[in-house]
């Protein structure tokens, strides 16, 4: 919706941030298909019993929270496309040869906390079940 909304002004990019490190709420809610009447960020308070706290970034008017770990800073931009894909899930599953053009995001800055945590989920294919079959042998 918010990418129509842009391009409909003729605007070549749209601004973008990726707030990593999150409160896991956060991330809980992102996934979530909300009305596009409803704020993410307050169902985010109410679940939290307070409001999550924003900060604005440094190269847009955009808002991530305070709390981030790492946020990216940059355009997505609308009329550029490359390819994607393909991927593995936690589940082991690959989609071999399932690539297909997706819009381009360009980063124009990253900031962190000192001692950032880069919270990162690892999928595809298991490489050694050794541990899942047959357990620890202390």
């Amino acid at each position: 919706m918010v990418r129509d909304e842009w391009r409909a002004t003729g605007a070549k990019d749209m601004p973008w941030a990726l707030a990593l490190g999150v409160p896991p709420a956060v991330n809980l809610v992102a996934a979530l298909p909300f009305p596009k009447n409803v704020s993410e960020g307050e169902y985010v308070g109410a679940l939290l019993g307070e409001p999550l706290e924003l900060v604005k970034c440094d190269k847009n008017e955009l808002l991530v929270p305070a709390s981030s770990e790492i946020v990216l800073e940059g355009a997505f931009l609308l009329e550029e496309l490359g390819m994607e894909g393909p991927f593995g899930d936690f589940l082991g599953l690959m989609s071999d040869g399932d690539a297909h053009e997706q819009p381009l995001f360009r980063v124009d800055k990253i900031t962190n906390r000192d001692d950032a945590i880069l919270p990162i989920s690892v999928p595809g294919r298991i490489t050694d079940e050794w541990v899942c079959t047959r357990g620890f042998e202390w």
